[in-house]
Parts: C-alpha cells; structure tokens; sequence
C-alpha cells in the first residue's frame, strides 16, 4: 500500500513541473480605439490544458519608463493540468493617452511558476518577459502592425492555426523560405486551418483578395 502512494504523488509532481513551463507562445497585438483608449491583446499558446481549461489570465501590469509604455499580462501556470494544449485570447484595456515622448510598446508574457502555498521557497516566483514584442510607433507601416490585420495564433503552431472571419480575405497561400507554396487554402467559416501536415519550420502567409490581388502577409512558425 505505501508503494502505490508513493507512486501516485510523483506522477502528480512530475504534471505539476510541466504545467510551470508550458507557455508555448503568444502572438501579441494591439489597437488604439481612441485618442483615450488603447487594446492591448494576448493570443497565448499553452503545452498542457485542454479546450477552454488554460492556465488562468490573473492580473497586468501597464507602467511607462522613459520613451516605452510596458505592457505585461501574467498567466498562472501552477498546478496540474491536461497535457493536451490549449490557446486562450485576453485584451488588457488601458484608458488614458499615450505621453508625447513614448515611441515604443514593449508587450509582454510573464508565467508565475510557484504559488502561495508552501513548501515553495520563495513563496512566489515569476518568469519575467517569457515571450515580449516590440511596436515601433515611428514606423510608417505602423498601422498595419499594430491592427494586425492579419494576424493569426497559435503562433509557433503545433497543428493549426485561427484566422478570425473578421478580416477581409480570400485566400492564403502557404510559402517556405525558398519561395516554394506549400498549400492554398480557401477562406472557410470557422477561422480553423489545419496545419498539421505541413513540414516543420518557418512559412510566410500571403492573404489575396477575390482577384488573386495580394493584399499583406505574416510569418508563422510551425512545430511540434
């Protein structure tokens, strides 16, 4: 009888360390609303969870230092979870105007890896800009960055990937980097596009009208 416990304690240990580093990537955008309202938002990726059970959004921080305004959302990736994979979409709201000398948006993730109860020591510990992007308001093209027209997540991508129905497309190609198109594929109705047999590595995705047009692209990395 003791043996089986001992057994069962260090299979729950063992998920547990798993979930502290499951944070995969996070695909980050934002978009101003108004002179007085910016949306900052998070598509994180995660190794374990399963569906909609993710390790929880829990809190942000906003703060500007010199000519940068921080940005860092904090995911609890603590306990035990399935070790299927999950995405999940949080948008930090920050109402008020950006001072005239901040250039730069450093959005980040951060994974608390211990929680408040003992025998942790330190009782809490955070892995600082796990995964961090940089929006340059000085460039032109800024709009097209920061609107993130065609964005898309999980991003790296294990077997899929969600385009939202929102943005205005066609159809994408799939390209290598020898310039090779590896797959077209038609806009469909849920935003899903299955990935999983594509090589992995890093593609480029064109987006083209319905006259063939290009219309922008994105980089997206695929493994498993």
């Amino acid at each position: 009888m003791k043996k089986i416990i001992i057994i069962i304690c260090f299979f729950f240990i063992g998920e547990a360390i798993t979930a502290q580093t499951s944070i995969i990537g996070t695909n980050f955008t934002y978009q101003q609303i108004s002179e007085n309202e910016y949306n900052f938002t998070f598509h994180t990726f995660f190794s374990c969870g399963a569906g909609s059970t993710c390790p929880p959004f829990v809190n942000y921080t906003v703060t500007i230092i010199g000519d940068t305004l921080y940005v860092k959302a904090y995911y609890d990736t603590t306990g035990i979870w399935p070790a299927m994979g999950c995405g999940r979409t949080d948008t930090v709201i920050y109402n008020n105007s950006l001072p005239q000398n901040v250039t730069y948006i450093k959005m980040s993730t951060n994974a608390i890896t211990y929680n408040n109860t003992p025998p942790y020591d330190p009782p809490t510990m955070t892995i600082e800009d796990l995964y961090f992007h940089i929006f340059d308001l000085n460039l032109s093209n800024n709009n097209f960055n920061t609107k993130n027209k065609y964005n898309l997540y999980p991003n790296p991508t294990q077997g899929y990937i969600f385009i939202s129905n929102d943005i205005d497309f066609e159809k994408i190609a799939v390209i290598n980097n020898l310039g090779q198109i590896i797959v077209r594929l038609n806009k469909n109705n849920s935003g899903n596009y299955d990935f999983k047999d594509i090589p992995d590595g890093l593609y480029n995705i064109v987006f083209y009208d319905k006259t063939n047009k290009k219309i922008g692209d994105t980089k997206i990395l695929k493994r498993n």
